[in-house]
């Protein structure tokens, strides 16, 4: 079976949930911007939100071409109100939603019921097509959202614990002997670490260890024309609160009505409560 292009018909056609796993310097934003500028260029979804912690720091530029794009909306901090913004949109519009450098955003976060509400309902209305990029997955993601991964892409690391504790044992431990993954990662991947590999696998447990090969990776440097501008948008912090204050009156005040009156006696002559 051809991986890569059920990869990409996969994600077309029914909006997945796909995480970028590896060490830094190992290729992920190499990987995640070539499936963007596949999926942008061909026009494969409505709208665009990335959470671009680095857009304003980064050192080589990489993503400022983003800035001039239409349908692209990019936030530069995370909070749960864009995972439920794009759950509305979506109503409407097929998404396309991504967190780079998601190990510190989701490790704080992890526990926001949105996310795993999102990762188990991509599917729904138009559909989101989840991306995470990040340097770890057992820490920072809860083990019902590990569950719920379609395509896992897996680099390069330095620690084989990580390796074999948070990757081999939860895909791939049912269909192949430990030494029989580690020979086999040690080889495609850790020895080929100057050209940035990744291996591949599916929520099928098929693999491919030849991800640098695809054909969809000479997307990187395919140059998308200047057509719009991008939404740069801040997380409004006093709305939020605003909203979570509200949500906190609401929650007290249904409490407040349907807790239950205490029972009363009747004693001759008059009535007291218990």
């Amino acid at each position: 079976m051809d991986l890569e292009h059920s990869f990409i018909k996969d994600n077309i056609e029914a909006c997945r949930f796909t995480v970028i796993c590896s060490g830094k310097g190992s290729g992920k934003s190499h990987l995640f911007l070539s499936f963007f500028k596949l999926f942008y260029m061909h026009k494969k979804y409505d709208k665009y939100i990335l959470i671009l912690p680095e857009l304003e720091t980064e050192i080589d530029k990489k993503y400022e071409f983003l800035r001039s794009l239409k349908d692209l909306i990019i936030y530069t901090e995370y909070d749960e109100s864009i995972f439920i913004e794009a759950k509305e949109m979506s109503k409407q519009y097929k998404i396309f939603l991504c967190i780079d450098d998601a190990t510190n955003i989701m490790f704080k976060n992890k526990n926001d019921e949105i996310i795993t509400k999102i990762a188990s309902t991509t599917r729904h209305g138009k559909g989101i097509a989840l991306f995470l990029i990040t340097h770890a997955l057992s820490n920072i993601l809860l083990p019902q959202v590990r569950a719920l991964i379609d395509h896992l892409f897996i680099g390069v690391f330095g620690n084989m614990k990580i390796i074999k504790n948070s990757l081999y044992e939860e895909n791939l431990s049912l269909i192949m002997k430990w030494e029989e993954f580690r020979e086999m990662y040690v080889n495609n991947i850790v020895n080929r670490e100057e050209s940035h590999p990744f291996l591949y696998l599916n929520r099928k447990r098929q693999y491919d260890y030849n991800v640098h090969e695809w054909e969809m990776l000479q997307y990187y440097n395919k140059e998308i024309k200047p057509n719009g501008k991008a939404q740069i948008k801040e997380v409004n912090h006093k709305q939020i609160e605003y909203n979570k204050l509200k949500d906190d009156v609401r929650k007290s005040l249904i409490k407040k009505s349907l807790k239950p009156e205490k029972p009363k006696r009747l004693i001759v002559g008059k009535t007291v409560n218990l």
